[in-house]
């Protein structure tokens, strides 16, 4: 008999209580109001003003983006977030995935698409695929500070392969099992919920596929995603 592994048996893992969620909420937004009002009361040196706008978006979006995934989360649960099925091509898909990261000019990172063909269409709901594709490749932006993030896709057994694979350190052999559980966070210190994975495992389970870390992959992180050709509900 097996038993599903416990947080508690990996101290170094951080999951996010209520109070931890609060903190993670809280601290982008007290950043916000406080460059903010130094922007209003002119409290601050002029050669710090760029830095206090950057400082300002920055985590303005952090916030916007925590407050999305929680959303997100509770439709997914609640069953609420419908399905949209349509001929689409993942070709297209993954480029536009991939066109929202050549935005973040502060990575030294390169992002490769390798489809094995030219075009090739699904039956699939788009924009929650491009979701499952933009969490996957924030995830090894956020573990990767310089290198390539390689994405691709191969057909099989009437199967879309996808995989996203990066050249950083890893995921430890004994955590695999966690990194899809809610709140998990491999570096307590990485800004965000820990939620892009669960999120992504649950879209995809809904789109009648799978998600899994490649175990016999060592030059980094190769996340794998299946995607039936033709979804049967």
């Amino acid at each position: 008999m097996t038993t599903t592994p416990s947080p508690e048996n990996y101290p170094d893992l951080q999951k996010t209580t209520f109070t931890d969620l609060e903190y993670e909420l809280k601290t982008p937004l007290n950043l916000i109001i406080g460059f903010s009002a130094a922007l209003g009361e002119g409290t601050f040196l002029a050669e710090n003003k760029e830095y206090i706008h950057k400082t300002i978006r920055s985590n303005t979006a952090l916030l916007f983006n925590m407050i999305d995934e929680i959303q997100e989360l509770f439709l997914l649960d609640t069953k609420r977030a419908h399905l949209n099925l349509q001929a689409a091509n993942i070709n297209e898909l993954c480029k536009d995935a991939i066109s929202t990261f050549t935005l973040f000019k502060t990575y030294d990172i390169q992002v490769l698409f390798h489809p094995e063909y030219d075009s090739f269409y699904i039956q699939t709901d788009s924009e929650y695929l491009k979701k499952v594709i933009s969490h996957l490749l924030s995830n090894a932006f956020k573990f990767s500070a310089k290198g390539t993030v390689v994405v691709s896709y191969e057909i099989k057994d009437q199967f879309v392969r996808f995989s996203v694979t990066d050249d950083g350190p890893g995921i430890p052999a004994d955590k695999l099992e966690l990194i899809f559980d809610r709140y998990i966070k491999l570096n307590p210190k990485q800004k965000g919920l820990g939620l892009g994975l669960p999120i992504s495992k649950e879209i995809i389970n809904r789109l009648g596929g799978s998600i899994y870390i490649d175990n016999e992959y060592n030059n980094g992180c190769r996340c794998i995603f299946t995607h039936p050709v033709n979804i049967t509900l």
